[in-house]
């Protein structure tokens, strides 16, 4: 679902009880979720098993992308891509092409699989402007495209920091190993949030 071009504001998306718009969704343990995806229950869950929000980060290194997403206990996600091509000019735009999208929404479905990860859904995003719009600023062309990651019902695991690192997919070692090095333990010592869609994994950095 895409917004209005408006986001929301920390009020509208954190307050618990808050009604906004039809509940498209709820869960098997009565949670439920409007189309711009606000909890519609009186109290807001814990669904993972940490109390302050993680930020974690997608990227390969190479070139100037890179998508930041943030992940709240309660389920809420907010993320921004970017990515810029300064060589690709044209008429307007003499400064290049900057690919961006800030979306938001919400997790649900979560199942703990074992004793250090979690399963669960996309039940809700949003993006803060349509993809597909164009528009040119300071000599930029931005282009706002989709989160193609974030897609409602695409299955995600998120892995713990006490996750065996054997355990951990290939795809999401093909992300992180690049970019840090080998693991040195026998866990892997961060978050990490595995898209099974795409095989797109978002981590919290080392703390080593």
């Amino acid at each position: 679902v895409s917004g209005d071009g408006a986001e929301p504001s920390s009020e509208a998306m954190s307050e618990a009880g808050k009604i906004v718009g039809e509940v498209v969704k709820e869960t098997v343990d009565g949670i439920k979720y409007t189309e711009n995806g606000v909890i519609t229950s009186d109290t807001v869950p814990f669904v993972f098993p940490f109390d302050i929000s993680l930020s974690l980060v997608c990227t390969s290194g190479a070139g100037a992308w890179s998508d930041d997403l943030t992940l709240s206990p309660d389920g809420q996600f907010f993320g921004s891509y970017h990515d810029s091509d300064a060589g690709d000019t044209g008429e307007g735009y003499p400064n290049g092409i900057h690919y961006t999208c800030e979306y938001w929404g919400f997790v649900g479905d979560v199942e703990q699989t074992s004793d250090y990860s979690y399963a669960c859904k996309i039940v809700g995003v949003s993006t803060q402007n349509e993809p597909g719009i164009e528009e040119i600023e300071d000599g930029i062309l931005f282009k706002y495209i989709k989160p193609e990651s974030f897609v409602v019902d695409n299955e995600y695991i998120l892995y713990m920091p006490n996750t065996p690192v054997g355990v951990l997919p290939e795809g999401a070692k093909s992300w992180l190993v690049p970019l840090h090095g080998d693991f040195k333990d026998d866990t892997i010592g961060i978050y990490v949030f595995y898209s099974l869609s795409d095989e797109r994994a978002y981590w919290t950095y080392p703390t080593n």
